[in-house]
């Protein structure tokens, strides 16, 4: 008996260490577990609570036992539902996880999740219930953000992806089926790039893309993608990525927009607009070939005009002393400057309304127009005690005939201009070259210095304002050899006169200038 008493002393002890040690591990659990564990009665108030509940309801512990769980719900609809589960709770289960709000001693409304259980304790037969309360309020708002988004994204005209971490969709709302042709089950799990890129996507517009994603950083790019049918269409395609509220990274949200028309509208005002630069460069040199015009025309007229002048100067002062070939020859020299001028003013009324002259080349005696020319200035020619020699090894060559002979006038006028204080010396020589002809304007003039030979061809550029001179006829004559595919170049010594040396191909293409 005495042993038997031994053994029931020694499981009796036991039993009571095992119990000692179950009560330390749920003491240990109530003071670490994050969640609130309490007991209340039907009414609401609290009988018992973890050490938790202090955190989750915001109230200190010493008050815990004086507080009614629903005096804590802030919003009237919630506490008529959570004291109605008091009051009836369910005989076989808990009530599931019910959302509510709570507001704390400090103001704030935060979101909780609790569950209860009907118990009733061994010592009473009064009913109990056992609670179980959550704090959720950073979860439930990501749920109502990412619900807002749902809903913003269900109602735009944007197309809308969402991703997982891995860049797989998880979402897509309806603009993006109408837009790519795929339904929202066909692309789940999938990349958008698997099913949206293709041969014109542009491949660094796609690895700019993929470094962004792998650094989990927002952009905002332009390129080509493709429906389900095949079919290229230019989007926009803006991403950012999304982060819960413990900053914890949850994937990527994407807005696309077809910007396919807005682009053939920016093409369209672009190739607008560079029609309009054109027209107005267009413009810009007509109005500056127009101004030029004007001094050109006045200078151009004037060697004809004053020619004119000076020969009919002639027949008024010697009148009959004048033979009859002399007269008629005077006339001749009057109908040919004449006609010059009237070519002249069709060619410069033609280039007022063009801004061109319309010519077409033609055969030319040389010999025969560079004596015309000679003759124009006769009457130079003689009051300064002057000469003009014609060397002319040449028939014929193709050229513009009015622009032709503006050339050769301008160059013997331009020597007249600038002759030296001995009586002018003018010497045209005319010389068969294999592929061109060279022509030399040689002179006994004042000379140009080697400095002002690179700008002597610039218009309105003169080396002497005390001469008439408005600096055009040289940048005329330059302009002249060009059109006829030439070269215009000079030698000169300051004192000793200069040459002018043009060279001109045989044959030119018929060109309007």
């Amino acid at each position: 008996d005495k042993q038997a008493l031994r053994v029931s002393d020694q499981a009796l002890e036991s039993l009571k260490q095992k119990h000692q040690n179950q009560t330390e591990i749920l003491e240990l659990i109530s003071e670490n577990i994050r969640d609130m564990i309490g007991i209340l009665d039907v009414s609401g108030q609290i009988e018992y609570c973890t050490t938790s509940g202090t955190e989750v309801l915001g109230i200190a512990y010493d008050k815990i036992y004086k507080t009614n769980l629903i005096d804590l719900i802030a919003f009237k609809e919630e506490k008529k539902r959570i004291r109605e589960i008091l009051q009836n709770p369910s005989q076989e289960s808990n009530t599931g996880l019910l959302s509510f709000r709570i507001k704390k001693n400090d103001g704030q409304i935060r979101w909780v999740q609790a569950s209860f259980k009907k118990i009733i304790p061994s010592d009473t037969t009064a009913s109990k219930l056992l609670v179980t309360v959550r704090d959720i309020h950073n979860k439930k708002l990501n749920e109502l953000e990412l619900q807002k988004m749902s809903l913003i994204a269900e109602q735009t005209k944007s197309a809308v992806i969402i991703t997982d971490p891995i860049g797989k969709i998880t979402f897509v709302n309806e603009a993006f089926e109408k837009l790519t042709g795929y339904l929202e089950n066909e692309v789940l799990d999938k990349t958008p790039g698997s099913l949206l890129q293709g041969e014109e996507s542009d491949p660094e517009i796609i690895k700019h893309m993929a470094k962004a994603i792998k650094r989990k950083q927002g952009f905002d790019v332009s390129l080509i993608n493709y429906n389900k049918s095949g079919n290229k269409y230019l989007v926009n395609v803006k991403a950012e990525p999304l982060y819960d509220f413990e900053n914890k990274f949850l994937g990527f949200f994407s807005i696309q927009n077809d910007i396919t028309s807005e682009q053939d509208y920016l093409m369209q005002v672009n190739k607008l607009n560079q029609i309009i630069k054109d027209q107005n460069i267009k413009l810009m040199e007509v109005n500056k070939s127009l101004e030029d015009f004007a001094y050109i025309a006045s200078h151009d007229l004037k060697a004809p005009v004053r020619n004119i002048r000076g020969l009919i100067d002639m027949i008024m002062k010697k009148g009959d002393r004048l033979s009859v070939d002399k007269r008629n020859e005077i006339f001749q020299i009057i109908k040919e400057s004449s006609l010059d001028i009237n070519r002249l003013v069709d060619n410069l009324l033609e280039y007022s309304r063009t801004g061109t002259v319309k010519e077409s080349k033609e055969a030319v005696n040389i010999g025969e127009t560079l004596e015309q020319i000679k003759a124009m200035f006769e009457l130079d020619i003689q009051k300064l005690r002057g000469s003009i020699q014609i060397n002319n090894q040449v028939d014929t060559i193709e050229v513009y005939p009015s622009l032709f002979k503006r050339l050769f006038s301008n160059m013997v006028s331009n020597a007249i201009k600038y002759r030296s204080e001995h009586p002018p010396k003018i010497q045209v020589n005319a010389i068969q070259n294999e592929d061109s002809i060279i022509f030399e304007v040689i002179d006994n003039g004042i000379g140009i210095e080697s400095r002002h030979h690179e700008n002597i061809f610039k218009i309105f550029n003169t080396l002497n304002p005390n001469k008439d001179s408005n600096g055009i006829g040289l940048s005329v004559c330059k302009k002249i050899v060009e059109l006829h595919h030439g070269k215009i170049s000079l030698t000169s010594e300051l004192g000793r006169g200069t040459t002018f040396i043009i060279e001109i191909p045989r044959e030119i293409k018929n060109k309007k200038s």
